[in-house]
């Protein structure tokens, strides 16, 4: 997946950049200016990001943990359509 697909990708699924970093669980302090640097092609998107955005765009949706309080504050990934 080169940087401007994982841009599209992004708009796609609508969400801002910090979202995208919560969904791929990147850390609180990083991620927002990891998914910056790999939209503007200074760093490559890696293997397991490129097939968790895969993942979503082919209808797996992220679940918040504050959705759900029955899951111990765990998040993950649900299929739906």
């Amino acid at each position: 997946m080169t940087s401007e697909e994982f841009k599209a990708a992004r708009k796609q699924l609508g969400m801002t950049v910090r979202q995208m970093a919560d969904a791929l669980r990147l850390s609180t302090t990083n991620g927002y200016r990891m998914i910056r640097r790999i939209e503007s092609g200074e760093i490559a998107v890696s293997g397991p990001i490129s097939v968790a955005v895969e993942a979503m765009l082919a209808g797996f949706v992220w679940v918040e943990d504050d959705m759900f309080e029955e899951n111990d504050g765990e998040r993950y990934f649900e299929e739906g359509f």
